[in-house]
């Protein structure tokens, strides 16, 4: 389990790991030694949430918040212990809920005056690319981001992974996947970009983008506040869900 958090943190994809446990914390017993698991100690630089449901009648209500933990603002993995009471325990049905009406199911929009700005420093850039990370994916942009691409005539580098495949690879905009150390055609259009629109991107090690030239415009759209500047100066941050944005 321990390597599923794991990527679901790197690639903010939502993930809810169930774990019995019981009152004591205890949760295996072999002769005479006890083994305790504490996931919250363990996986705390993981984790968006951990709950733990003590008693039957309250499962419904902690799998909702698990659920809302796990999907509303940047995507992750949660953890819900549930104890050995709770597990074998019987109550009445909580007969499921509308996700509408426990969780958020709103995209947050970038205002009017940022699309502005970007589209304005789009349209005086000579050599304008856009960076897809796995917040495209997540998002479930994918048309929006062809249909602009097409329509702004902007070349499109994606991440490896979740993000391939949203232009054909025979597309006049496709401009290569990055591998992670791995030369390829972004590490020569990327550095050579003078603006460069970065969408659903997580700047790491493992991201592998290449690094834009230092006098390139850096504008960064994430449905994360927190991973805009992550990487270093920006000229633009739009905290925005990239399909609404697109």
């Amino acid at each position: 389990m321990a390597s599923a958090l794991m990527g679901a943190h790197n690639e903010g994809s939502p993930l809810i790991a169930i774990c019995t446990q019981s009152e004591s914390g205890v949760s295996t017993v072999r002769g005479s030694e006890l083994r305790r698991f504490d996931p919250k100690a363990m996986f705390s630089n993981l984790l968006k949430w951990v709950g733990f449901c003590g008693e039957a009648q309250d499962i419904a209500s902690y799998v909702r918040s698990a659920f809302r933990h796990a999907t509303v603002g940047r995507k992750g993995p949660v953890i819900l212990e549930v104890s050995r009471s709770a597990l074998f325990g019987e109550c009445e049905l909580d007969l499921p809920l509308n996700p509408k009406r426990y969780r958020p199911l709103n995209r947050p929009e970038a205002d009017t005056g940022s699309v502005r700005r970007v589209l304005d420093a789009l349209t005086e850039a000579k050599r304008p690319v856009i960076l897809v990370g796995d917040g495209v994916h997540l998002a479930h942009a994918w048309p929006e981001l062809r249909d602009f691409a097409r329509l702004a005539r902007i070349p499109v580098v994606t991440k490896s992974g979740l993000s391939q495949g949203y232009l054909p690879e025979d597309d006049s905009l496709f401009a290569g996947v990055s591998i992670f150390n791995r030369p390829s055609l972004p590490t020569r259009i990327v550095p050579q970009a003078d603006v460069v629109l970065a969408l659903g991107c997580v700047f790491d090690a493992l991201s592998a983008f290449p690094s834009p030239s230092s006098d390139a415009k850096l504008i960064q759209v994430n449905l994360d506040p927190a991973e805009i500047g992550k990487s270093g100066i920006f000229d633009l941050g739009i905290a925005s869900d990239p399909k609404t944005f697109l």
